[in-house]
């Protein structure tokens, strides 16, 4: 590392954004990259397009009927991609990818084509390596299921807030019963190996009697994983949350309430409880490998295996390496400009400190229900961030500290809440 980039760092505290990120800076992740070609690799696509917003929506989204702006968004997208991949001597071994964003199956065929071949041709699939696409119940139907399991897709992930009429009528997100157990259906004669399903809980109209109803329809579904996210209205960050104003927020005793009713309804229901806040079904792959060894927690959730390497590409991306952070342009405009530039579209960087990255590998280790050194300054990190000491308990003769049973019913509602805090402090 050169010594103007060394100057950057003191004065930035480890983290370069803006006018900050020169070339020789942009360079720390191509270094980062090629100085361990070898190791594991999770891929990350944004794909932020959708015909209309939902209240509940969380994720950078953009409202578009122009086919030509995904078409556009995607021919970018391989561009970004090829910049990235430009620093690796060989093609990098990929063991998992996600395809994410608020209507990822917006993409028609062809573009869905276009971008499945580009990261066929740039990176090196590992034979299990799961590929999976989050969608919409609405926008999906036989054909693009079929053709996404052509193109090697092996898990759908339907983007379901919940099955309750009125919640999701409070929302703008209606999916009827029919429709989602007819893309189950069909997913499961196309021999998809996992399909999966959102949650949330904390939505207007939601009460915990429903939520329980809500966990019983979908055993009936029988999807293969629920991922349960607790719905934090903030609209500051999302305008459009402000449809939602006339039903007031729900208190943190009723979200309590509604949490516990969900990891004790599936519990009843033989669903093992994976982590914090995800579910498998009892006949699952997943059932008899997650020991603690073999269960991992990374940006986008729980997975087999470990990776220590997440390449994200599009408008707000995050790249995570051993010893950094980038975390993209979320401006689709500045992002393109910078690509048509030959310059990877970073908004920020964030060089870890060897404590930094400590914590952060602490933190997923903890958030996979595996333990921790007793000593661990990760603990003290969540102490201030207000989580309660009944969180935690002592394993391996008080060696080590992991989270306990009642600290499973309590993390995922303080976690969310205080993430943005977390990320100014490096734990994107």
């Amino acid at each position: 590392m050169n010594d103007k980039v060394v100057s950057q760092l003191m004065r930035s505290g480890g983290v370069l954004s803006g006018s900050e990120l020169s070339s020789e800076t942009l360079e720390l992740v191509a270094s980062d990259l090629k100085s361990e070609p070898l190791r594991p690799v999770a891929l990350y696509i944004h794909l932020p397009f959708t015909p209309a917003l939902d209240f509940s929506c969380h994720k950078l989204a953009v409202v578009t009927h122009r086919e030509s702006d995904i078409t556009d968004y995607t021919r970018f997208l391989t561009s970004e991609i090829k910049l990235v991949t430009a620093n690796f001597s060989t093609n990098p071994r990929v063991h998992r990818l996600v395809i994410g964003g608020p209507c990822p199956n917006y993409l028609s065929d062809l573009n869905f084509a276009e971008l499945l071949n580009t990261l066929a041709c740039s990176f090196d699939f590992a034979d299990d390596a799961p590929i999976t696409v989050h969608i919409d119940p609405r926008r999906s139907s036989r054909v693009q299921l079929e053709l996404l399991r052509g193109l090697g897709v092996t898990d759908i992930n339907l983007e379901v807030r919940d099955v309750d009429p009125r919640v999701q009528a409070a929302i703008g997100m209606t999916q009827s019963i029919g429709l989602i157990e007819d893309t189950i259906s069909m997913a499961r004669n196309l021999g998809f190996k996992s399909v999966n399903m959102d949650l949330t809980f904390g939505l207007p109209l939601q009460t915990a009697q429903s939520i329980q109803e809500t966990v019983n329809t979908i055993n009936e579904l029988s999807p293969d994983v629920i991922s349960c996210q607790q719905f934090i209205r903030r609209p500051e960050l999302f305008p459009h949350q402000r449809g939602m104003d006339s039903y007031g927020d729900l208190s943190l005793a009723e979200k309590l309430s509604m949490f516990y009713r969900v990891a004790e309804g599936f519990r009843a229901l033989d669903w093992e409880w994976v982590g914090l806040n995800s579910f498998v079904r009892p006949n699952h792959s997943w059932v008899g490998q997650t020991q603690p060894d073999s269960t991992g927690f990374g940006p986008h959730g729980y997975f087999i295996g470990q990776n220590e390497t997440t390449l994200g590409f599009g408008v707000g991306a995050v790249t995570e390496t051993r010893n950094l952070l980038a975390h993209n342009i979320l401006n689709i405009t500045d992002w393109k400009a910078h690509l048509e530039s030959k310059v990877p579209p970073y908004e920020a960087i964030k060089v870890m400190t060897a404590g930094e990255k400590r914590d952060r590998s602490d933190l997923n280790t903890l958030f996979a229900k595996k333990a921790v050194p007793n000593g661990s300054s990760a603990l003290a990190l969540l102490s201030d961030l207000g989580f309660p000491d009944y969180c935690f308990e002592s394993c391996d003769s008080g060696a080590n500290v992991q989270i306990s049973d009642a600290g499973r019913h309590w993390l995922p509602f303080v976690w969310p809440v205080n993430g943005p805090s977390v990320a100014k402090n490096g734990f994107l």
